[in-house]
C-alpha cells in the first residue's frame, strides 16, 4: 500500500470515530485534528524507535515496515507523514473532500 492511500484511509477513520455530524460542528472538527495529529505523533515516535510492534497496533502497512531501517527513506517518509497528519490535518480528508465538492457543486 503506498503511503498517500494509507494516510487517507487513517484520516478515513478518524473521520468516522469523531464526526457526527454533517454540519462538522465546531468541537468535531477540533476533536478529528486533535486525533489526526495525536495519531501522527504516535506514528512518527514508533518510526523513530524502530518499534515495528507499536507501529503494527496502530495499522502501519507492512508493505512499509523495512522501510523505517533505511535513513534515507525513513527521513521521507517521517517528513510525509508530519506535513499530512500533523501540519495540515485536512489535506485529503473527508472534511477537505466534502468541502472542495459543495464548492464545486456551488453550495455553501
Amino acid at each position: 500500500m503506498e503511503l498517500d492511500q494509507w494516510i487517507k484511509q487513517q484520516k478515513d477513520i478518524i473521520y468516522n470515530d469523531n464526526i457526527k455530524s454533517p454540519k462538522n460542528d465546531e468541537t468535531d472538527i477540533i476533536n478529528y485534528t486533535t486525533k489526526v495529529q495525536d495519531y501522527g505523533k504516535k506514528i512518527i515516535r514508533a518510526i523513530e524507535k524502530e518499534d515495528t510492534q507499536t507501529l503494527s497496533e496502530l495499522q502501519w502497512p507492512s508493505t512499509l515496515m523495512n522501510c523505517i531501517l533505511d535513513l534515507s527513506i525513513r527521513t521521507v517518509l517521517l517528513d510525509r507523514i508530519e506535513d499530512w497528519l500533523l501540519t495540515y490535518p485536512y489535506v485529503r480528508s473527508r472534511l477537505h473532500l466534502n468541502e472542495l465538492e459543495r464548492e464545486n457543486t456551488g453550495i455553501q
